[in-house]
């Protein structure tokens, strides 16, 4: 099954396309170097306010940015503590889990992300690829897929849904 996750929007940085993404390593240059240093900005700031929920959130879309995913998951989880329903932040911990491959987790997350805002596309849609291409659950994958093209047919995750759920092998 093909198929990649899809990230929320995220207000530290530009905003994604709601299309399925994937992460492309940081090449060097002037990007990964601002990048680098907004890393060590934000580590510097939190050293001085370590209850900066922001800059927790911050400081996490700038690690998964990096592919650092298991420290940027200390950072989303830190910030979901005080705000456990963001559906955003918890569809990130979750991709950011299941980039460290951590799968059941980042189902967990996927499903928290759903059961707070049943009409999070991405956390459907997410939920489907780690469902179906990691823990080889197909018919879990059809269901969070099937919420996909109901609610948002006309999506790029809806077209990459029906690309993927004819590969789907029923019984497995």
């Amino acid at each position: 099954v093909q198929g990649q996750l899809a990230g929320a929007s995220k207000p530290a940085s530009p905003p994604a396309a709601p299309s399925p993404f994937s992460l492309a390593a940081p090449q060097g240059g002037p990007g990964q170097l601002a990048l680098s240093q907004s890393i060590q900005q934000l580590r510097d700031h939190l050293d001085h306010a370590p209850e900066d929920l922001e800059a927790h959130l911050q400081l996490g879309n700038a690690l998964f940015d990096s592919e650092s995913f298991t420290e940027a998951a200390v950072h989303y989880r830190l910030f979901l503590e005080q705000h456990p329903e963001n559906p955003d932040v918890r569809t990130d911990l979750g991709t950011a889990l299941h980039r460290s491959g951590l799968n059941e987790e980042a189902v967990r997350e996927f499903r928290k992300a759903v059961e707070y805002a049943p009409r999070h596309l991405n956390a459907h849609y997410n939920l489907g690829v780690v469902l179906a291409n990691e823990l080889h659950d197909q018919a879990g994958a059809a269901q969070a897929w099937k919420q996909v093209l109901e609610l948002a047919p006309d999506s790029p995750q809806a077209t990459q849904v029906r690309l993927s759920m004819p590969q789907l092998q029923p019984g497995r």
